[in-house]
């Protein structure tokens, strides 16, 4: 007689390490799972509302004063950033201990607009250095540090900054609006009425460029091509400038309300971000600007202050005047999430964290809020087990994203009710605005062109 025995392994039965799950056998014939996907589909709509029932996005706010009008992440130390007020303080931070690393409470006349930080400039121990600028038309390098040595007098306590002087001055030729730094060399550039370019060893600018005599509200310099910048006015303007081209600029276009920041994505450097008065964000391609938007993101319902791009270069976050924090995907038009608090006012600013895990916002109400760049996303130490868990109940989400319950959990959000009136109000005057174009088309020869698609309609004119 032959008898045959079943023998297993027991590299294949018992975990690998310590602390994994144990691997059960099992059959992977279809017909012996005939409601595999039944049961899969409740599993997604159980995951769905898990995630919802643990979305706590807000994390804590740090006190800044006469609210948060300009915002600058560190790209050397991993939660540091910098805050201008209306009042002209500065104030460096450190999110992960909320400390303040670094206090100025007269550094401008004025409101202070924008932030930069430098690296290619540093002190002897390393630290960046912070320029800042306002409407009192200074420009100002600061020890980002904020050490004891820079003190000349006075108590010098945590953050303490009683006498500290700056290490440079320039003088801007209007009121400056907006700093960026040079990746690689130690130049910078400033907007006012025109775009002028610094050395950090010289007292006057190297460059002016101007095109028009209106406000530049915004400029950028581009992650790749270190040479070209990018800047929006208050005539409606969107440009694009050259530091190798004599004039300066390189392209122009006229859009229908003006833009208000503008990020380049880290990954995709062609991309640039816009947001844009008329309560939409837009990307561009930066080869083509006449040729349209890219994309159009649609769900505020006031004009958009502040966008940014996540480092991985997928996920954008913006905020707005009315007051609520959105979080977009970089290929769909329609926020995946909003945040909002009620005591937060108008959001001025706002940005991912280098490590793309955290947000942070600012406002006109004086308060740097931070928030989870996933709502549901557990805080501290997560063992192994739970992260496989978590990771196959976002992976069960996004296969049934569209399906029934799951795609009814998935996309409802609580929303204020100004907000939610607001987008109501919002939608049936668009919707009016079709109609009479629809009609006007139908009794009039216009009908006999092609309607202009939403993203073209984002170019008023081309300029060159």
């Amino acid at each position: 007689m032959k008898i045959q025995a079943l023998s297993r392994s027991l590299d294949t039965v018992l975990p690998s390490r310590p602390g994994d799950a144990v691997a059960l056998p099992r059959n992977p014939d279809p017909s012996q799972h005939p409601f595999a996907k039944q049961r899969e589909y409740t599993r997604a709509v159980t995951a769905s509302k898990l995630e919802r029932m643990f979305a706590k996005p807000f994390v804590g706010a740090i006190e800044c004063g006469d609210g948060v009008y300009a915002l600058a992440r560190d790209g050397g130390r991993l939660g540091v950033v910098a805050t201008g007020g209306g009042m002209g303080e500065i104030a460096v931070h450190d999110i992960p201990t909320r400390r303040s690393l670094l206090s100025l409470p007269s550094a401008h006349s004025g409101i202070v607009n924008a932030l930069a930080f430098s690296h290619t400039s540093k002190s002897a121990r390393g630290d960046a250095r912070l320029l800042s600028g306002g409407v009192d038309r200074a420009v100002r390098m600061w020890d980002a540090s904020g050490s004891d040595a820079d003190v000349d007098g006075g108590d010098a306590g945590e953050g303490s900054s009683a006498g500290v002087k700056p290490i440079r001055t320039w003088t801007a030729k209007a009121a400056v609006h907006a700093i960026t730094h040079h990746r690689q060399t130690p130049t910078f550039a400033t907007a006012s009425n025109c775009v002028q370019i610094w050395d950090e060893s010289r007292s006057e600018p190297t460059q002016t460029y101007q095109w028009g005599h209106e406000l530049l509200t915004c400029l950028t310099f581009s992650p790749s091509e270190t040479s070209v910048l990018a800047s929006s006015g208050s005539d409606r303007t969107l440009s694009l400038w050259d530091l190798r081209v004599a004039s300066g600029s390189i392209g122009r276009i006229l859009t229908p309300l003006k833009s208000n920041h503008l990020a380049f994505n880290p990954l995709l450097p062609t991309l640039l971000l816009a947001a844009n008065e008329d309560h939409n964000l837009y990307t561009w391609d930066i080869r083509n600007l006449g040729g349209g938007a890219v994309q159009v993101y649609k769900d505020h319902v006031a004009a958009v202050m502040g966008c940014e791009w996540s480092p991985t270069g997928g996920e954008i976050v913006s905020g707005g005047w009315d007051r609520t924090v959105r979080i977009w995907d970089r290929n769909h038009g329609r926020s995946k999430d909003c945040y909002h608090t009620k005591r937060m006012q108008r959001v001025m600013t706002a940005t991912y964290t280098l490590d793309a895990r955290f947000i942070l916002t600012g406002s006109d109400d004086g308060n740097l809020r931070i928030w989870k760049a996933r709502a549901a996303d557990k805080l501290g130490v997560v063992d192994g087990r739970e992260r496989e868990k978590t990771q196959y109940r976002d992976a069960l989400r996004e296969r049934w994203s569209e399906v029934g319950e799951v795609r009814k959990v998935e996309r409802r959000r609580n929303i204020p009710k100004a907000v939610r009136n607001a987008a109501q109000l919002k939608r049936t005057v668009l919707d009016a605005a079709r109609v009479r174009e629809e009609n006007r088309r139908a009794h009039t020869r216009a009908g006999q062109s092609k309607p202009r698609a939403e993203k073209k309609k984002a170019v008023v004119a081309e300029q060159t």
